[in-house]
């Protein structure tokens, strides 16, 4: 299967099944390069429908606290991107049927150039590609282009022009947020309405993220998404287990947020 098979296959399961994806993210390497494959095979194992990979660079800056102290953390294990890909390579060889997303930022991108960076991505067996801080929409035609499958990441407040401009350029799906920034706790009142109002104006099936942390939200939510992305609750909770308990802690986590989904 190649990018646009596994996420056109995705997204047919996903239609048929009146189930919305659950996506949980992970940072490449946080908390280890084994446990990065471990953690994200015992996730699709529990229900989880596509898994979505953090590529940690000295260059990024994610906003959010979590997912920066996990790039951190991992910047420890993987300080270069070549160690980086092997860990992607090491999980599509076990999920070789799976959706797998990326999540970049430019100036990582920019660190080894758009082209070399998209041809490394897609070697790596990764699908789509999020770019967290993308002000240019064109730029997204250039991640096509290298056969991986833009993923906009639309913030919630964004210009409806601006939107638009975003949404037409994915491929499979698009990213719409709930927050400003990841791990932002929510108003589940505000969020449904946001999120309603979302469902009425896309074209396009997209994922829904930014501070998901309970089967409650990703319920009241799911008639309005096409799946969820649950991220810096993930994160959190991984850091208050031993090692030896991640494949059970996981398991039931995924299996939780997978219920709600239905």
């Amino acid at each position: 299967m190649n990018a646009s098979d596994r996420l056109d296959a995705g997204l047919r399961r996903r239609r048929e099944s009146g189930e919305p994806w659950l996506v949980p993210y992970l940072t490449v390497a946080d908390p280890s390069p084994e446990w990065t494959v471990e953690i994200a095979l015992a996730a699709l194992s529990a229900g989880a429908d596509a898994i979505e990979l953090g590529i940690p660079t000295g260059g990024a800056s994610p906003k959010g606290s979590e997912v920066r102290r996990s790039f951190d953390r991992a910047l420890a294990q993987v300080p270069t991107l070549t160690a980086v890909w092997q860990v992607c390579r090491r999980l599509r060889a076990a999920a070789p049927d799976v959706p797998i997303l990326g999540l970049a930022f430019t100036r990582s991108i920019e660190e080894i150039g758009w082209s070399q960076f998209l041809i490394e991505l897609r070697a790596a067996g990764i699908d789509g590609l999020v770019i967290s801080d993308l002000s240019e929409p064109k730029l997204l035609d250039l991640v096509a282009d290298h056969g991986v499958s833009p993923v906009p990441l639309i913030r919630q407040g964004a210009a409806p022009a601006l939107a638009c401009q975003l949404e037409a350029k994915a491929r499979h799906l698009a990213y719409r947020t709930l927050a400003p920034q990841t791990g932002t706790p929510l108003n589940l009142a505000a969020c449904t309405a946001a999120a309603r109002a979302m469902r009425a104006a896309a074209n396009k099936p997209y994922l829904l993220g930014f501070g998901l942390r309970d089967p409650i939200e990703l319920r009241a939510l799911a008639p309005y998404a096409d799946g969820f992305v649950v991220g810096s609750e993930l994160l959190r909770r991984l850091q208050q287990v031993p090692e030896g308990r991640y494949r059970a802690a996981v398991s039931g986590w995924i299996g939780e947020w997978k219920s709600a989904c239905r």
